[in-house]
């Protein structure tokens, strides 16, 4: 359970962000920033649906830049959630690249457990992925590109496209 409350010490919302993910990691990347209608709210929604762990915590009245600092254990990923509701060049989605197809089963398997609603595995022969929605309508894209040397029948069709 991931209950973040104002005034927490970062420990103790890391001990309570502890995730149980179902291990497949991702490729590293640098950060993204989000701006969402409820800080605390996404937090809990990134640390318990993907696995994040909070890295700083400046949300509350005397923050001059309220903001959370998530980090993906498995990427390195780290995503900022600032306070500010729907803004223009708010990204279109955010896509975790995942080690193997195994591992795209095992999210689809982890977000199933979790009731977090998410598209089936969809593949178009170069690539698979899963889609869910987070928090403020942020598009999520978990996906396995199939290696250059795996030549399915759909790679081929779309290799003579």
């Amino acid at each position: 359970m991931c209950t973040v409350i104002p005034g927490m010490t970062e420990a103790a919302v890391a001990e309570e962000a502890r995730p149980s993910p179902p291990g497949p990691g991702a490729v590293p990347g640098a950060h993204i920033s989000l701006q969402v209608g409820d800080t605390l709210g996404a937090g809990r929604w990134w640390c318990r649906t993907l696995g994040f762990e909070l890295v700083e915590n400046r949300d509350g009245p005397h923050a001059s830049r309220s903001h959370l600092l998530l980090r993906h254990p498995g990427s390195g990923l780290v995503v900022r959630l600032r306070r500010g509701g729907p803004a223009a060049g708010r990204p279109h989605h955010l896509s975790l690249r995942v080690e193997s197809e195994q591992a795209l089963r095992d999210w689809a398997a982890h977000l199933r457990r979790r009731g977090i609603p998410h598209s089936p595995p969809k593949d178009n022969g170069l690539e698979q992925r899963v889609s869910l929605t987070g928090p403020d309508d942020v598009r999520i894209e978990l996906w396995w590109p199939r290696p250059p040397h795996a030549e399915p029948a759909a790679r081929r069709r779309a290799a003579r496209l």
